[in-house]
């Protein structure tokens, strides 16, 4: 998060790991028994709303995507899978763990809700491989031989990481698909090859769930991708682009640091002021960890393209990226955002905060806003408690 910049403790805390883990499980087991779940208490700071909740499952996954659910195994050789017809998610979780093909069942069955893909697993023979991740599994088993390909691409992936969920997904070879993104003839998408010179793709990648040809070849998966972007583009929205003044590849950049900040769809657009009022603002700096994060690039240790936590030196990297210590805008988008980011950039919320702090007390992702540099760090004394992480 950009709200407080780290000291040299980590940020992050291993306490809320833990607990994460339980809830997990918690909601694991009442998808299991096919029941609605709830959350009460301070976990949904009372509100009960389904937004905090998605947010929070969302969340969550995000956070345990390089742990719960990375591959289980680096053996890349086959393996058959088999489902019978009537056979339940839970059921099929439980062996794909049993079986090494994931490492954690009740993440999967969470990951296939949040992802909408619960009940459209296919009964049939399939082939995989323990490399796999459990995003790349559970796209597997939305489709039988011959059968179109369902394939979820989340909001919030760098390129790096959107090729790589293709790749596994058999649509193509990870080589291919760089070369395609670098050398690529736009002019079908006429707003996207108006992007500056020398800018990459990164954050015109759609993130939507799409139904691809397994037959087909890299390009057209791509050119699907592109065109997933261009189709959010209305008449309605391209109005909202020239209102703001600024150009839609500036606003694509700002979209993708909301992305990676915001956790609860209701906070977007008031994130995406703050951000706004701060570049109205000399010295124009946005404080914005994610651009840290984009800047430091993949982290092997972790296994991951986005660290956590941060450290004070980290903050010190000489990047175009580096939103601490350059003003205004980087010079891309560091993922790529979805619809509703994009969406509260075009209609960010009324009002004059330049600060946010994650609520730890609430534990729901949610933030509380400052309009002062007073006012901000009264919030980090009483809200940022490292209980959540």
């Amino acid at each position: 998060m950009d709200e407080q910049r780290p000291d040299d403790a980590a940020v992050e805390s291993g306490g809320m790991e833990r607990w994460l883990v339980i809830l997990a499980v918690v909601f694991g087991l009442v998808i299991a028994a096919g029941g609605a779940w709830i959350v009460t208490g301070r976990l949904l700071a009372g509100s009960g709303s389904a937004s905090a909740g998605a947010g929070l499952r969302t969340w969550w996954l995000e956070r345990q995507s390089e742990r719960l659910l990375a591959p289980s195994a680096t053996d890349d050789g086959p393996r058959a899978f088999e489902i019978a017809p009537g056979e339940a998610l839970p059921q099929v979780a439980d062996r794909l763990q049993a079986e090494g093909l994931v490492r954690d069942a009740a993440a999967f069955r969470l990951l296939a809700r949040v992802r909408g893909l619960d009940t459209t697993i296919q009964a049939g023979r399939y082939e995989l491989r323990p490399i796999m991740d459990a995003e790349a599994v559970l796209t597997a088993l939305q489709s039988a031989a011959g059968d179109q390909l369902a394939l979820a691409i989340p909001e919030g992936k760098r390129l790096e990481e959107t090729v790589a969920i293709l790749s596994q997904a058999g649509l193509g070879k990870t080589e291919t698909f760089e070369r395609l993104l670098a050398t690529m003839d736009l002019s079908a998408w006429p707003l996207i090859a108006a992007r500056p010179a020398g800018a990459t793709l990164e954050g015109y990648l759609f993130p939507d769930t799409y139904q691809f040809d397994p037959e087909g070849d890299e390009e057209a998966t791509l050119r699907r991708l592109l065109d997933g972007f261009s189709a959010q583009l209305t008449p309605q929205r391209q109005a909202l682009v020239t209102a703001s003044g600024r150009s839609l590849h500036e606003l694509v950049i700002l979209a993708s640091i909301v992305e990676r900040e915001a956790v609860l769809e209701t906070e977007r657009p008031r994130i995406a002021r703050v951000y706004l009022n701060r570049l109205a603002e000399a010295p124009f700096i946005l404080n914005a960890d994610p651009t840290i994060q984009y800047a430091l690039g993949f982290q092997p240790e972790a296994n991951s393209w986005w660290k956590r936590p941060l450290y004070l030196d980290d903050l010190q990297i000489d990047s175009p990226y580096n939103s601490y210590t350059r003003g205004g805008l980087p010079p891309g988008p560091i993922c790529s955002p979805g619809i509703a980011s994009l969406d509260a950039v075009l209609a960010p919320e009324d009002g004059d905060w330049m600060y946010f702090v994650a609520n730890d007390e609430a534990c729901d992702g949610s933030h509380v806003f400052g309009l002062t540099l007073e006012e901000h760090n009264a919030n980090v004394a009483r809200y940022q408690t490292g209980g959540c992480g």
